[in-house]
């Protein structure tokens, strides 16, 4: 399995886990289940949205951080050339 297909996963785990945790919380507050899991999931938002935003950001991290290590490769190659000893 591929790094990320696990986070991938992982991301939906989460997500399950998150909502079985609200649902069990209202389910202690004295909510019928079925009710309780409609509450966790209209608290929570849309579940293909918030997966979908949260690979987009994994995208954008990623492409950033790149950029960041080319520019810093680019300022440690003009140190070199500039220093008296090359």
């Amino acid at each position: 399995m591929t790094r990320r297909a696990r986070a991938l996963e992982n991301l939906d785990r989460d997500i399950r886990d998150h909502i079985e945790r609200e649902t069990q919380d209202n389910i202690e507050r004295g909510m019928p289940p079925e009710e309780a899991r409609y509450a966790a999931l209209r608290k929570f938002g849309n579940v293909t949205r918030v997966a979908e935003d949260t690979r987009e950001v994994w995208s954008l991290v990623w492409l950033h951080q790149l950029i960041q290590d080319v520019r810093y490769g680019c300022r440690m190659l003009r140190r070199i050339r500039a220093s008296p000893w090359w």
